[in-house]
């Protein structure tokens, strides 16, 4: 404790300006006389210095969230002049950050994609923040401010995190729908259980699930999460028997009608599901007989 203390004091006797620090109450620092309470990013000059305070919004994910989404190349970074004030036995440290938008989580939830944050600019607005010494994190990444690099750098880390979210959201879509590839085929091995080891009607995809809905009884997994697009069965299985295939482990049974980021999840005769590379589709598709 004692020497991040240190440390978060000696970052006030590195920045440009060392004004000693003064005992305030919080009244004269709401009503913006210690310092203005919002100031835009292009009022700060190379006496400015942005700093990062790593794990402030560690035990709060709801202002992670909105610091991510909302505050551009924010996030976890502050810019200060190295003014620290007291209120009673705490020591602050002034300093600014961007604005964030409120988060609603449950639209994000139904989003097909992830929201894009906001990247900085010259009017992006910065709100008055009081960094406390104590508990704060640690500071770090300490640098003289330049407005054209925020700016820049802004811009990237969006993209950035775009980027990382846009392959989550891919990869939270894949499994999603292998998951209903692989109910559909359970159902379709319950079908063929109650009628003699025969595979069910598969001609087209209304036909199948006409036949197996009473086993499977949930609509949404008929088609891609996505895309909507109906699962597509294997036509030439129509009505055969189950014996009749020589190796259902490596027989489509059922298949996206789309790949997606190269990649496509097919279902097998034995009711394993598995995510392929485009690449090998025709091979596989030639292979199984589908038209």
């Amino acid at each position: 404790m004692l020497r991040r203390l240190a440390l978060a004091l000696a970052v006030c006797t590195l920045v440009a300006t060392r004004a000693q620090s003064q005992d305030l109450d919080l009244k004269e620092i709401l009503a913006g006389t210690v310092a203005p309470v919002t100031m835009n990013l292009k009022d700060l000059d190379s006496a400015w210095r942005r700093v990062g305070v790593g794990g402030s919004d560690s035990s709060n994910p709801i202002g992670a969230l909105a610091a991510l989404y909302g505050g551009g190349g924010g996030g976890s970074s502050f810019y200060t002049l190295g003014r620290t004030v007291k209120i009673g036995d705490e020591t602050y440290i002034v300093a600014y950050r961007a604005a964030s938008k409120p988060i609603d989580i449950m639209a994000m939830s139904r989003m097909s994609e992830p929201p894009k944050p906001e990247k900085l600019k010259p009017d992006t607005k910065l709100w008055l923040c009081l960094l406390n010494v104590r508990t704060s994190g640690s500071i770090m990444d300490i640098r003289a401010f330049d407005l054209a690099t925020e700016i820049k750098e802004s811009s990237g880390a969006a993209d950035g995190v775009t980027g990382a979210l846009d392959t989550a959201h891919d990869s939270a879509v894949t499994t999603s729908s292998q998951s209903n590839m692989k109910q559909l085929a359970l159902g379709i091995l319950m079908y063929s259980q109650d009628y003699d080891e025969v595979l069910p009607p598969m001609k087209t995809a209304a036909e199948l699930k006409k036949a197996i809905m009473p086993y499977v009884k949930n609509e949404a997994v008929f088609v891609h999460p996505q895309t909507k697009a109906p699962y597509m069965p294997n036509p030439i299985l129509t009505n055969k028997p189950m014996r009749k295939i020589a190796n259902p482990a490596q027989f489509v049974l059922l298949y996206e009608p789309a790949a997606s980021n190269g990649k496509r999840c097919v279902a097998f005769a034995d009711g394993h599901t598995k995510v392929i590379q485009e690449s090998e589709w025709p091979r596989l598709k030639k292979a199984c007989k589908i038209p």
